[in-house]
């Protein structure tokens, strides 16, 4: 048991950095990314004996559960009023801010309209670092094309993001 908690500890440092961009990037907030980074190393700990080493790689299986915990954090956000959303701002550059969370939206929204695939490599790509090869090991198709989903998808979402602007102004 202690070999588990030792290589878990490992791994865990590893992997936190690259499962939090993912998180941040998809929820947008910095103490709530923690809170799901957190949560998911946890459900990870729960689960580890059902891991197969090599049928799937070690950082797709804790994004598969950040993803997981992603979606269940949005399903149960529905619910609820945040508070602070109707409380003032205290930040003196409330401005930047909000045209910082304006652009987030816009990019949230933005990849939202894409395909779960196209999402996917955009993801693992982008914000989890991960390489051409590793995208494809993790989706079970050849590097060349997550090449041309990415390059698709990235086209797809420029066109859509110029048409916001342009509609915007």
């Amino acid at each position: 048991m202690a070999g588990d908690v030792q290589a878990f500890g490992d791994l865990y440092l590893a992997c936190l950095p690259a499962v939090y961009r993912y998180i941040r990037f998809r929820v947008g907030d910095e103490s709530m990314a923690q809170d799901l980074a957190e949560t998911t190393f946890l459900r990870a700990w729960v689960a580890r004996e059902r891991y197969r080493p090599g049928a799937t790689p070690i950082l797709g299986w804790l994004y598969r559960i950040a993803r997981n915990a992603v979606i269940d954090h949005y399903r149960t956000a529905r619910q609820n009023v945040a508070l602070d959303s109707s409380m003032p701002a205290r930040d003196a550059d409330v401005q930047a801010k909000a045209e910082e969370k304006e652009e987030r939206h816009l990019l949230a929204e933005t990849l939202e309209r894409l395909d779960a695939i196209d999402r996917d490599v955009l993801t693992m790509r982008f914000v989890m670092g991960m390489s051409h090869a590793e995208v494809a090991t993790e989706l079970h198709r050849s590097p060349g094309s997550i090449r041309v989903i990415q390059f698709r998808a990235l086209r797809k979402l420029r066109a859509w993001m110029q048409d916001a602007e342009e509609h915007e102004n």
